[in-house]
């Protein structure tokens, strides 16, 4: 039964579910990824117009078919690119490589292989041995072919969400019959930085320019200053300068060794006197004073007695309670 024109909801489903295999093997067919979805868009194009004239079973073998003869990937690339263990693609023919892929990648079955490739069967099995990699003695590589058959999978399984979703945008644009422009990572960054150019202002770079030339010419100052100081006469490179001689001869004041004395708050304190009459302050002061660490106090002038001081009655009466 042919499906009419209302069928673009089964159309839609079908190219979602074909499109990350279909893009990878269009990639790895020809080499080149761009390549690669603008052949995905044309067999999209081309499919969407043939589904309501083709059965339903038959969709698999049209899409494959419509994919495979896109001019993208008949046209022989400038650079093509495999890496990994997607370079050994790059050692097979342009027929082989197509039945390989359709093996690993379409995973279709036989039947419908050779049919998209329009040989029999027995000339498709011979073009997928022709494709297998091989060993120095001519006998199949197995570690390579399954090596490639894993890289397959893990393409397929983590295929990233930016990469599915420009995968969604082409399928979109070829169901609504529109030209599909493929967005490069390279163009938002390249606009970033023209903008960051032009939002630049005009005075920056003279700024800069200036600091330059007001740095060199410091440094080259220094070069023929006179205050510029040759240092290879110096002992070890180095200069040294004598302070001026302050005339104390570099001893340290009397006063200023009283003030920095330990026990300068004891004799600044108004227990003084208390503590004169202590006999372990008079042993602390006398030792002290041996050893020159404190002045003896200047002697007061004695002073004249009067007649009260030798009056022996004033004297007893002073002693009275």
């Amino acid at each position: 039964m042919n499906q009419g024109p209302g069928a673009s909801p089964a159309l839609s489903a079908f190219l979602r579910g074909v499109e990350r295999r279909a893009a990878l093997f269009a990639q790895l067919q020809v080499g080149d990824i761009e390549a690669g979805d603008a052949a995905l868009h044309t067999a999209m194009v081309g499919f969407r117009d043939a589904a309501a004239r083709t059965p339903f079973p038959d969709w698999p073998r049209r899409f494959w078919s419509q994919l495979l003869s896109a001019p993208q990937l008949r046209e022989p690339m400038q650079r093509p690119g495999w890496s990994g263990d997607f370079d050994v693609l790059g050692t097979i023919g342009t027929g082989p490589r197509a039945a390989l892929l359709l093996r690993l990648v379409a995973n279709i079955a036989e039947s419908d292989a050779a049919g998209v490739l329009g040989v029999s069967r027995e000339t498709y099995r011979l073009a997928l041995r022709r494709a297998l990699p091989r060993l120095p003695d001519g006998q199949p590589d197995e570690t390579r072919f399954r090596a490639l058959a894993d890289a397959v999978q893990l393409a397929l399984r983590d295929t990233a969400p930016e990469r599915l979703a420009e995968l969604a945008r082409l399928r979109d644009a070829a169901l609504r019959g529109r030209i599909h422009t493929p967005r490069r990572r390279e163009q938002p960054a390249a606009r970033q930085t023209a903008e960051s150019v032009q939002a630049r202002p005009r005075w920056l770079w003279p700024a800069l320019a200036a600091v330059v030339l007001a740095t060199l010419a410091a440094l080259a100052w220094t070069f023929v200053s006179d205050d510029f100081v040759d240092l290879d006469g110096e002992p070890y490179g180095i200069r040294i300068d004598r302070l001026p001689d302050s005339g104390t001869g570099g001893h340290v004041g009397t006063d200023a060794a009283i003030i920095t004395h330990p026990d300068f708050a004891l004799l600044l304190s108004d227990d003084a006197e208390g503590a004169a009459r202590d006999p372990a302050f008079h042993a602390w002061l006398t030792a002290q004073l041996e050893r020159g660490d404190l002045e003896a106090d200047i002697v007061r002038p004695e002073q004249e007695e009067g007649a009260r001081d030798t009056d022996e009655n004033a004297l007893e009466m002073s002693d009275d309670p």
